[in-house]
This record gives structure tokens, C-alpha cells and sequence, in this order.
């Protein structure tokens, strides 16, 4: 435990780069009410979302709120989730210069449908 505390108070000292898959997470919060009347699944009225950095860059976030100096290595695609994720990880203050955009790559985006406190479908 010592050395745990130790390594973590001397962790806003180091820079750390993450390379993989940069993933924005979304999640969709609702309310089920009723079942479908055309397939026995459950219709969910949304209530709210939430996006969240994923892949990779969570774990750069990770980094980022222990106090570390994440610089977050991968490639994403030019589209809207980019622009979503650009701003999630603004919030991290992660250094997002070695992420490239280019047009033949769409940003990874994983969407969670939560109802009733548990996860109802998940969407690649």
C-alpha cells in the first residue's frame, strides 16, 4: 500500500501515451413502459444521454484524473462523433495531438441502451 501511495503522488510528474482503438461511448438512458407490439422487445423513451470517452481514451482520461499528463495516440474518422469526442476529451485536458482524422476512417462508436438500471442493447 505504501508504495502505491508513493507511486501515485509522483504520478502528475509523468507523461504518458496511450495508442489504440479511440472509442466514444455513448449512453442512452430510458424508461420502458411497454413491450413492442411488432417483436417482444421492449420500447424505452428516452430520458437522457450521455457520451463518455471509450477505448483508449478512457483509459487516457484514467490517466488524466489520477493527475497523470495523458497524450492520447490513435486514429479517429472526420465526422460528428469526432466532434463530440474532441470536446469529451477537452474535459480530461487530454493532449489529443497525436490523434490523426482522416475521411476513410468513421470514429468507433459504441451506443448502450440502458432502461429500467440495466443495459438493453448495445450497438456497434
Amino acid at each position: 500500500m505504501e508504495n502505491t501511495i508513493e507511486y501515485l503522488s509522483k504520478f502528475n510528474e509523468k507523461k504518458i501515451a496511450v495508442i489504440g482503438d479511440i472509442i466514444l461511448d455513448k449512453y442512452i438512458f430510458g424508461e420502458v413502459e411497454r413491450i413492442s407490439p411488432e417483436a417482444p422487445i421492449p420500447i424505452v423513451s428516452v430520458v437522457k444521454e450521455r457520451f463518455v470517452p471509450g477505448g483508449a481514451a478512457n483509459v487516457a482520461a484514467n490517466i488524466s484524473t489520477l493527475g497523470g499528463y495523458a497524450i492520447l495516440l490513435g486514429v479517429i474518422g472526420v465526422d460528428h462523433s469526432k466532434e463530440i469526442l474532441e470536446k469529451e476529451l477537452e474535459k480530461f485536458s487530454i493532449d489529443s495531438s497525436g490523434i490523426v482524422s482522416t475521411e476513410e476512417h468513421r470514429t468507433i462508436q459504441k451506443i448502450r441502451v440502458i432502461g429500467q438500471n440495466q443495459q438493453l442493447l448495445r450497438i456497434d
